[in-house]
Parts: C-alpha cells; structure tokens; sequence
C-alpha cells in the first residue's frame, strides 16, 4: 500500500498494484505537521496538537491523542 497527501485535512490511501483508492482517512482539523508509517500503522500530528493513529489496512483511526 501506498499513502499520499491530499488536503489539509484528509490522507487517501492507495492500491499500487491497482491503482485503487482504498481509503480516505479523515480527521484532523488543520495543517499535518508530520507522518510516520511503520507496517500498516500512520501517526500523523497535527498543528492543532493532536495525533491520530491509523490502521491503513481498515482505514480507520484507532487512536486520537491531545497536547497542551
């Protein structure tokens, strides 16, 4: 799988060997800061002091984690 950045606010994530979107991972409120991808885990920080933990098999956000 493969990961791309679209918008402020939402990350898809795509099929190479297809070609297909998989899933469009939405959540974050303003500009990401940074992204790490290790397996099928991305965390991905936000200027609005949160991450976000996501599974990029489900598309789906397991975690949301606020700062001060």
């Amino acid at each position: 799988m493969h990961f791309r950045f679209i918008t402020l606010v939402m990350f898809r994530v795509w099929d190479v060997e297809t070609g297909a979107c998989k899933h469009a991972l939405m959540g974050h409120q303003s500009l990401t800061s940074g992204m790490e991808l290790r397996n099928n885990i991305l965390v991905s920080g936000n200027a609005d002091s949160t991450v976000k933990v996501w599974d990029i098999t489900t598309g789906q956000c397991l975690q949301t984690l606020s700062g001060n």
